[in-house]
């Protein structure tokens, strides 16, 4: 009976990692633009928020 040689010796990738390799060079730029999107609109709703209320003192004071 012939021994099957293990996978411990052989080099490479699997299917799997190939996938998930793939996965994560889509994944990864996606998610860095979705943070800076979300950056972005709390830091206008921040600055709307602050123009509203110094507009609000000004009419007060």
């Amino acid at each position: 009976m012939q021994k099957h040689p293990t996978h411990k010796s052989a080099k490479g990738f699997t299917l799997i990692e190939m996938l998930i390799g793939i996965l994560a060079s889509v994944a990864i730029p996606q998610y860095s633009q979705y943070k800076i999107r979300g950056y972005d609109a709390h830091s206008k709703q921040a600055l709307k928020m602050h123009i509203r209320r110094r507009n609000i003192l000004e009419y007060v004071g």
